[in-house]
């Protein structure tokens, strides 16, 4: 680190010196900390560069303002140094992690702050201010004074964000950070945004072709980063007969700003804003710069959509889509059930193919209701269930209410499918649906040959589905490359299940002894474990708590073949061990988008 010529002298201090008020810094005994050092600077300091790996101090202490000219920086992430500054902290780019920062004041950091690994704290007590703040497994502790949105490096949208506002040469091909080496070149980091000094006809008409309208919608609109945004493709008659021209709405409260731009006939650009009576007036000439800038930036926000909607698109295959649905009719004549499947067809494929629409016009209320903007990886699967159960041909029962008062749910399905009205024990006058009433409504349904199934994506509410039971294995096969399983409860006969958890219990020691020959000749007992796991029957704690322990024996001793899986001069994984490993995992995803909750 350089030091400018009017800094106070750093001098070594101990921690004894130093406490108070120090001691909510560090976390520490006392003996431990009795023997470490500090670097205490008395007063404003200013550097111009702070590399917080250095085996000399524990800590660096600021009693004053620091001013780092350049980056704050810690390529060991695991223990480096702490900092701890009792007044403001400026630099032009932070990149932390393993050690404690404590600031008392403001932090203005010019272009990031990353902080990286669990390993590492940053206090803010004060105002924060830095364009690009991003969490990979950090911890950030700020009040709420700091003016700035942390983003979580893992998440898809949030690092869709920090691409768009930082430099392409922090991320290597894999799209990983490779910041340590571009911020020792001293680049700047902040992409330059594109300079306009005035909206055009181009640029409007640039939105007008983005894949954010629906098939059949020629508006859209939603809300982000303090932005309503409206655009409207025109070219339609309104309810008036009046033509509607291309425009753009772009409001946002707290910076005071309401702007419309649209497109006049002779394909010149109007641009309007909102007076102090609320009404759409002419900008004037000279707003021209900073109402181009503003464009600029809701430009920037709906591009940020179209990634988030091409991201989400998904390929769906037609034919077994459509022969799904098929299998949920019951008495229906085919021309009366092929425009319901109609119906549910299109609505599925609205969501697999216009993500972005379907989640923000055409089902906007629906998708609110089911979080799928925060969800989107479920777009397709929730629009195939709302629009069978739109049609009446599954139903949602709510767990957030006694059964006695949901009943007229489950009686869709059960009518529906097989003509009656299930009777209920009086403990469900006071208990949700669970398990164990489905289990009981299925053993009465073998006489008919029909299936209660639960179609499961994770909610706590019971999905229900009504099936002859030579269909369920199809169900299942179709549904789960869409996200949804279908779960088939029934109760277990008490002296299959011990005898299956005997084997359970063999099969986690011949795990732990590596015993290959044993685990290929248990392959034919997989079909009746994973009967037991995926439905979920019998002692439904113990076969997950099994899963994840005989997984782990399998890894353990699969060793390095298991950890560096497929790479050059790596042993491959022995077939058999391939194979348990395989179908653990197989179940790990299921469970991941699942309510495998025991407790009924």
């Amino acid at each position: 680190m350089s030091h400018f010529t009017n800094n106070p002298v750093a001098r070594v201090a101990t921690w004894e010196e130093i406490t108070p008020p120090f001691a909510i810094a560090e976390k520490q005994s006392a003996e431990e900390l009795g023997k470490e050092k500090f670097l205490l600077y008395e007063g404003r300091t200013i550097l111009d560069e702070l590399d917080l790996v250095t085996e000399e101090y524990m800590g660096i202490i600021v009693l004053g303002d620091l001013h780092v000219k350049g980056s704050i920086i810690s390529e060991d992430t695991d223990g480096a140094t702490s900092l701890i500054v009792l007044g403001n902290l400026k630099a032009k780019n932070m990149c932390v992690g393993g050690q404690l920062i404590y600031i008392t004041g403001y932090i203005d950091v010019e272009e990031m702050i990353m902080g990286i690994y669990n390993h590492g704290e940053l206090y803010g007590k004060s105002y924060v201010w830095c364009p690009v703040v991003i969490n990979d497994d950090y911890h950030f502790y700020f009040t709420h004074l700091a003016d700035v949105k942390i983003l979580d490096f893992t998440d898809d949208n949030d690092k869709d964000i920090i691409k768009e506002k930082l430099i392409e040469d922090l991320f290597d091909e894999e799209e990983w950070f490779v910041y340590y080496s571009v911020i020792r070149e001293k680049k700047p980091l902040l992409k330059e945004l594109p300079t306009r000094n005035i909206v055009t006809k181009e640029d409007l008409a640039n939105l007008m072709n983005i894949p954010l309208f629906g098939p059949q919608s020629p508006t859209f609109a939603f809300s982000e980063d303090g932005w309503y945004i409206k655009v409207d493709r025109g070219g339609y008659i309104d309810d008036d007969g009046a033509p509607v021209a291309s425009s753009m709405i772009a409001i946002n409260s707290e910076k005071n700003r309401s702007l419309m731009w649209y497109m006049e006939e002779d394909e010149t650009i109007t641009t309007l804003v909102e007076d102090a009576n609320e009404e759409w007036v002419p900008a004037q000439p000279k707003w021209r710069s900073w109402i181009a800038e503003e464009f600029t930036a809701v430009e920037a926000i709906i591009f940020r959509k179209v990634r988030w909607n091409n991201r989400h698109i998904k390929v769906i295959n037609n034919e077994e889509l459509w022969g799904l649905i098929w299998l949920f009719r019951n008495n229906q004549d085919d021309e009366e059930f092929r425009g319901i499947a109609n119906e549910v067809f299109t609505r599925v494929l609205h969501g697999a193919l216009f993500p972005f629409a379907y989640v923000y016009t055409t089902f906007a209320e629906k998708s609110e209701e089911r979080g799928l903007a925060q969800s989107p990886e479920s777009i397709h699967s929730v629009a195939l269930l709302d629009g069978l159960l739109s049609n009446g041909l599954i139903a949602e029962v709510s767990t957030a209410a006694p059964l006695a008062e949901t009943k007229e749910e489950l009686n869709v399905v059960t009518e529906y499918n097989w003509g009656y009205s299930p009777e209920l024990n009086d403990i469900y006058e006071e208990k949700p649906i669970d398990r164990a009433f489905i289990c009981a409504e299925n053993e009465e349904l073998l006489s008919v040959e029909g299936a209660l199934l639960r179609l499961d994506i994770g909610t706590r509410s019971y999905i229900l589905a009504g099936m002859h039971l030579n269909e369920v294995p199809i169900v299942i096969e179709r549904m789960q490359p869409l996200g949804i399983n279908a779960k088939y409860f029934l109760p277990v006969d008490e002296k299959e299940e011990a005898s299956l958890k005997q084997v359970a219990t063999a099969m986690l020691a011949i795990a732990k002894e590596n015993n290959t020959e044993a685990l290929h000749l248990l392959r034919e007992r997989a079909p009746v474990l994973w009967n037991y796991v995926y439905h979920e029957r019998g002692d439904i704690a113990f076969w997950q708590e099994w899963m994840h322990d005989f997984k782990t024996w399998l890894i353990i001793k699969a060793g390095s073949s298991h950890t560096f899986r497929g790479e050059e001069n790596i042993a491959p994984l022995h077939p058999d061990v391939e194979f348990w490993i395989d179908w653990c995992e197989k179940y790990d995803a299921i469970k991941e988008n699942s309510d495998t909750s025991v407790g009924d």
